[in-house]
């Protein structure tokens, strides 16, 4: 359902952008597919990445820029649920939101951003592993690392509201933790307010996804390969957000999948 979501919201999107521009983004999609690690896209994404995500640049900066996006990634995303569920703006100036969303969604998101940024080196490093079973588990243990910083920070804050404001039924920290698993489920559909800082999250990822993938192609030519079969066989030439919609889709699976998991302990 995430995914399906994220991909039919963008399908349309390249409506957007003139023809001169779709070609111009086209382009560039194709020769990072065709050159991977020496393409535009990942020269100029890495070098912004490195520049101001790396402790070199400081740590008052990386954590500056790290909230300046993740402000951005929960203002495009709240735009995305408002849309879908258009009640949220009646109570868009209450004590109660700005509560929840700022002293509870805004800590999540930022906590789990800044865990991405110190993995990416990590992950970007690792998967020049020499065996691609390492090189898929650095992958997917960053997406499982995220996951449990934005569960353990859910339920610090959760259990903060309950303990202070009464929330859960005043039922404290046991109920914060009950209360997860379920609010989880709603949230991976898009049902829910904790959607806005999950799929925040995911989009936050989607330029470090972009460098790993790309480290992964050029590591792994197969894949390379594959990605340009399907550039040439599926209708999306000059169609550069779908492409885009797809990939962000990808990255949106793997860490939805991690946060599916979670959510089914709760059930039964």
């Amino acid at each position: 359902m995430p995914v399906i979501l994220l991909v039919g919201f963008f399908w349309g999107a390249d409506k957007l952008i003139s023809e001169k521009g779709a070609k111009r983004l086209y382009a560039y999609i194709k020769d990072a597919v065709s050159n991977t690690e020496k393409s535009r896209i990942f020269l100029d994404l890495k070098d912004y990445l490195d520049k101001n995500y790396s402790l070199t640049s400081g740590l008052f900066n990386v954590f500056r820029n790290v909230l300046i996006f993740t402000i951005i990634s929960m203002m495009v995303t709240f735009s995305v649920y408002a849309a879908i569920q258009p009640s949220i703006l009646d109570v868009l100036f209450t004590s109660g939101f700005l509560k929840q969303f700022l002293g509870s969604g805004l800590l999540i998101v930022l906590l789990t951003n800044l865990a991405a940024v110190a993995l990416y080196p990590i992950t970007v490093n690792g998967l020049l592993s020499d065996s691609p079973w390492k090189s898929v588990g650095y992958l997917l243990g960053e997406a499982v690392i995220k996951v449990l910083v934005f569960l353990v920070v859910t339920l610090l804050t959760w259990s903060y509201f309950a303990y202070v404001e009464g929330a859960f039924g005043g039922g404290g920290a046991k109920a914060a933790l009950e209360a997860i698993p379920p609010t989880l489920r709603l949230a991976l559909s898009f049902n829910n307010l904790t959607s806005v800082y999950l799929y925040s999250v995911a989009l936050s990822s989607f330029p470090f996804f972009i460098i790993s993938l790309l480290r992964l192609m050029s590591k792994y030519p197969m894949l390379a390969r594959s990605a340009e079969t399907t550039l040439f066989w599926l209708p999306l030439e000059n169609k550069p957000i779908r492409v885009a919609s797809l990939t962000a889709g990808m990255s949106t699976f793997m860490l939805c999948s991690s946060v599916a998991g979670v959510a089914m302990l709760g059930r039964g």
